[in-house]
């Protein structure tokens, strides 16, 4: 699941969920009372598994620092932790077949907005050791592929983000590191050294 979710539509579709690919995730086997809260430039989000609904499985997004009083996303994932729909202050937001994170490879989706617009999403990414590599392309009407967000991130075993920094289609650079969680994730590289990596800009080539 990519992080910072709750925001706006550049975060919700750069870092949800890669230490596998989405193949080797199972969120069946997720724990009861799963948790965890990630800290970024503009505040915290509290991520807290929900249970299953159906075929998909639900969590909420809390960012106390910036949403309205008493209001709390939802998120939920199918059983490869991808992104399903997201329900936000605004409405619902749907990711038709899903939002194509975790997983390396080339994969395209739609996103269709609560006011009903629709985009069309490229995701290409790839794993280099315990960092996910990825790119998102938002693909205009003629067919043609506009870059909009490039990101390095590292993944717990259910494809929630623990540590990343993106740059935006706007040259903008985010961030967000995990700051505890109820399951620890195991050795991963550091932030610093996925900085290291990645500090690249969005003008070279994936």
């Amino acid at each position: 699941m990519h992080s910072t979710f709750a925001r706006n539509l550049c975060l919700a579709i750069a870092f949800l969920p890669c230490a596998a690919s989405a193949s080797e995730i199972d969120l069946s086997t997720l724990p009861e009372g799963y948790a965890f809260t990630s800290n970024a430039p503009d505040g915290d989000t509290i991520v807290t598994y929900l249970g299953q609904d159906g075929d998909l499985f639900k969590f909420t997004f809390d960012s106390p620092d910036t949403r309205e009083e008493g209001y709390v996303g939802i998120v939920w994932t199918n059983r490869e932790s991808q992104t399903v729909k997201y329900e936000g202050q605004d409405g619902l937001t749907l990711f038709d077949p899903h939002d194509c994170a975790p997983g390396t490879g080339t994969c395209e989706y739609t996103v269709t907005l609560p006011d009903g617009e629709v985009y069309h999403f490229l995701r290409s990414a790839f794993r280099l050791g315990k960092v996910e590599i990825g790119r998102e392309y938002l693909i205009d009407e003629n067919g043609g592929e506009i870059f909009y967000s490039q990101s390095c991130t590292t993944f717990d075993e259910w494809g929630f983000w623990v540590d990343g920094i993106r740059y935006d289609f706007d040259g903008v650079f985010e961030w967000d590191k995990r700051a505890q969680s109820t399951h620890e994730p195991g050795t991963l590289p550091s932030y610093d050294a996925i900085r290291k990596l990645c500090d690249f800009s969005p003008d070279l080539p994936l």
